[in-house]
């Protein structure tokens, strides 16, 4: 994973420094509105350590992504047990500053994920991080702490893995859990709480919210969780709409295209027993309608 995150810092290097793809920001999990998608052109179709590098630089173990603001790249990692933000200079990969923090506790989760799994989100100058073991936490750009809100203890197998999303001057978290679920909007420059919209019935996910319209007007946040993909309004936290019967535990986040919104979620429900005469099929081999 160590490597995955000085490639990723290596392809951003590659795909930011060439012309209009300067000015291409990709400031959240999956850019524009968590979309994945650029409008820049001009990219390199191969890359390479003999080919169209421009540089690289070894990075802290991590699994979250890095963003994009200006001239800077921002990431999150741990290092020596410590959850660490890291600001890169665009243009040569020099590192700018480094802040670390140490765990206010140690969570039970899964091997492959770490409290370095969501991505922090910018708002073009100042930066923001959320881990599973501390909460949220805000940098500027000279990487002077700004606000810190204590967030947890949370029961999650897999790990909090939910990125920040801002909206305006309001930074929205889900945290989606094994029980006590919610949603939280804080004030980006101070940290403090505007409100809390407890999810009932939202049992563990993955996801990371988009916001509806798009980024630019945005009137509400949706997202996707556990059978339920939900829309809140982001200025009071009171639900939209609703709609239930989706799958269990979803990892990929939803999209939106125009009017067009998809999600994708797995169904982990236990498949029943096939019908008895199906099963005789093959297993009653002496007919008596009975299987020892």
């Amino acid at each position: 994973m160590s490597s995955s995150c000085r490639l990723a810092a290596v392809i951003l290097a590659v795909t930011t420094l060439s012309g209009p793809v300067l000015g291409q920001e990709w400031s959240r999990f999956r850019g524009p509105n968590g979309s994945g998608v650029s409008a820049s052109t001009g990219l390199p179709v191969e890359f390479g350590p003999e080919k169209n590098l421009t540089w690289s630089v070894d990075v802290p173990f991590g699994r979250s992504s890095p963003v994009l603001a200006g001239d800077r790249i921002f990431l999150t990692a741990i290092d020596a047990d410590a959850f660490t933000t890291l600001a890169l200079d665009r243009a040569s990969g020099k590192e700018l500053w480094r802040r670390e923090i140490e765990r206010d506790r140690q969570s039970e989760m899964h091997q492959d994920t770490d409290s370095a799994t969501p991505s922090p989100v910018t708002d073009g100058s100042n930066v923001f991080a959320f881990f599973q073991e501390t909460g949220l936490v805000a940098y500027n750009a000279r990487g002077d702490e700004l606000w810190r809100l204590a967030l947890g203890p949370f029961t999650n197998f897999y790990g909090m893995s939910a990125s920040p999303v801002l909206a305006g001057d309001t930074l929205f978290l889900v945290c989606d859990q094994n029980g006590g679920s919610f949603l939280l909007a804080v004030d980006k420059d101070t940290g403090e709480q505007r409100w809390r919209q407890e999810r009932p019935g939202r049992s563990l996910s993955y996801t990371t919210p988009i916001l509806y319209p798009d980024a630019q007007h945005p009137r509400q946040l949706v997202i996707l969780g556990d059978r339920w993909l939900d829309a809140y309004d982001l200025s009071s936290g009171e639900s939209r709409w609703v709609l239930n019967g989706l799958g269990v535990g979803p990892v990929s986040s939803p999209v939106l295209s125009g009017d067009l919104l998809f999600v994708n979620a797995p169904d982990q429900a236990p498949e029943p027993p096939p019908p008895f005469s199906e099963l005789a099929k093959e297993h009653d081999t002496d007919g008596d309608g009975v299987m020892t």
